[in-house]
């Protein structure tokens, strides 16, 4: 797909005539007769269209000119390459009961925008291993070997809910959470903390 070439100057006429027009107060404030039938209105309506036609010719350089002048500076056309992106997958609902989700190697990954034609597509450079777990609780240092929770989790949704931001680091090396496993998790009435907490 080529990239769209943009404009070094995308003034016009108009644009260049009033900005000149702006400039005779200051330059030339004994010009006072600014119409049409004035020469000094020609000559700068003439230089504005002599303007116009050079930016409209530099606007034309061609692809061989960008090249030389790269070259110039010392910048040389790397080879092509695939682009690469960083994606996240997020599991559906029909995978509640499954412990681990595995994704294979060139799984394909279409980009959903409807103003890009044709279609780009991308394809994953391993495989990976999703489990389907969430972070119940997280704790870090506070004070003098004391821990703070910085997590508080909802054992009927399952979701974790972050109460503030925080550096996991902040107070030496230990930062502490654990996982809940998906799959154990039950209705608020049938849980117990061994079904939500697995040990080890």
């Amino acid at each position: 797909m080529t990239l769209p070439i943009p404009n070094l100057d995308n003034r016009r006429y108009d644009d260049i005539l009033a900005e000149a027009m702006r400039r005779v107060p200051r330059y030339t404030p004994e010009w006072t007769n600014h119409n049409d039938s004035d020469p000094g209105k020609t000559l700068i309506s003439l230089n504005a269209w002599l303007i116009e036609t050079l930016l409209y010719q530099i606007n034309q350089v061609p692809q061989q000119n960008y090249v030389a002048f790269l070259n110039l500076l010392g910048i040389t056309p790397q080879p092509a390459r695939a682009a690469k992106t960083e994606l996240t997958f997020t599991l559906k609902p029909s995978t509640a009961e499954a412990l681990t989700v595995n994704l294979p190697a060139a799984t394909r990954v279409a980009v959903d925008d409807p103003d890009i034609s044709p279609e780009v597509v991308f394809e994953t450079s391993k495989s990976a291993r999703a489990l389907n777990a969430a972070i119940g609780l997280a704790l870090v240092p506070r004070g003098a070997g004391g821990f703070s929770p910085v997590t508080e989790f909802d054992s009927k949704t399952g979701l974790t809910t972050w109460l503030h931001a925080f550096d996991p680091f902040a107070g030496g090396t230990q930062f502490v959470f654990a996982f809940i496993l998906r799959p154990m998790i039950k209705n608020a009435s049938e849980d117990r903390p061994e079904d939500r907490f697995p040990s080890g």
